[in-house]
């Protein structure tokens, strides 16, 4: 199935990105107009902004663009993941009952908060020169940041957090514990590269096959701990048979357009300093 031929969905879920949802939102435009049709559905909860009203515009003035408003829900849960998984389940209900997204060939979630800038129509359309795939997800020059999302039998077989929680029992470096544990799997993976096969990514921007989301939801909490919602959607995509990868052609951001939001330049110094030692 081509481009040209195929419907898309895109969809993800925002939170206070008044600053930051235009010029994504056009610029996710501009990546996919070579699509036979686009449909657009965005889950808001909990903004303390303008995201509504940004909204209510794009859906007055935009066909085929709904969103879903689920109000104040912050309060509801126990862990963020759980609340994100709570909104994200509610896009995952539209696809599969809302007759408006039957003829949908593939969905596209992503992230909204400044991730998607390098994003364009190439690096779209180099997801499609192979089929074997039902879902393919985006990769970052320098380097692959979306550690808590990965999982690899070999780069990141198990949960960064736990990881880190561990080595914290045993170590008083923070700095360190963080560079183990997160830091030091932010490798680079040239857009030369072959398709990396994983069991779970994420990092910003995903392309699933429709049949993905059948028989599926995200799960943000287990035995009372926090897991991150994308690990649980794709284990059940992989206990189906499909194949998940990272496309390294699939350039959404560069290196610290994300890193920098949630770090300090104290981290980042010694993170930097760690890297001189490192290979």
């Amino acid at each position: 199935m081509t481009i040209e031929s195929s419907n898309l969905l895109i969809v993800g879920c925002v939170k206070d990105v008044e600053n930051e949802f235009c010029g994504e939102f056009d610029n996710l435009v501009k990546a996919t107009t070579k699509f036979k049709n686009r449909y657009y559905l965005f889950v808001e909860s909990d903004s303390n902004d303008k995201t509504c009203q940004i909204l209510s515009k794009y859906k007055n003035d935009i066909n085929n663009f709904e969103f879903i408003s689920l109000g104040k829900i912050k309060n509801n849960f126990k862990f963020r993941c759980q609340r994100i998984a709570h909104c994200r389940n509610a896009y995952v209900k539209e696809i599969n009952t809302n007759r408006i997204y039957k003829n949908v060939d593939y969905i596209m979630v992503v992230d909204l908060d400044g991730i998607n800038s390098l994003l364009n129509e190439k690096s779209i359309h180099s997801c499609f020169v192979r089929n074997d795939w039902h879902g393919v997800f985006a990769n970052q020059k320098k380097a692959y940041y979306d550690i808590y999302a990965l999982r690899h039998k070999y780069w990141s077989p198990n949960d960064c957090r736990l990881e880190l929680n561990f080595f914290d029992k045993y170590r008083k470096s923070r700095s360190f514990n963080y560079w183990h544990s997160v830091y030091s799997k932010m490798i680079e993976i040239p857009e030369n590269s072959e398709w990396l096969e994983v069991s779970s990514a994420f990092g910003g921007a995903g392309i699933y096959k429709r049949e993905c989301f059948v028989n599926n939801l995200y799960v943000g909490e287990e035995e009372n701990e926090e897991v991150c919602e994308h690990v649980s959607f794709n284990k059940t995509i992989i206990k189906q048979g499909f194949n998940l990868y990272i496309n390294p052609n699939f350039i959404n951001s560069a290196f610290n357009e994300h890193i920098k939001k949630k770090f300090s330049i104290r981290q980042k110094l010694k993170f930097a300093l760690q890297t001189l030692f490192v290979k």
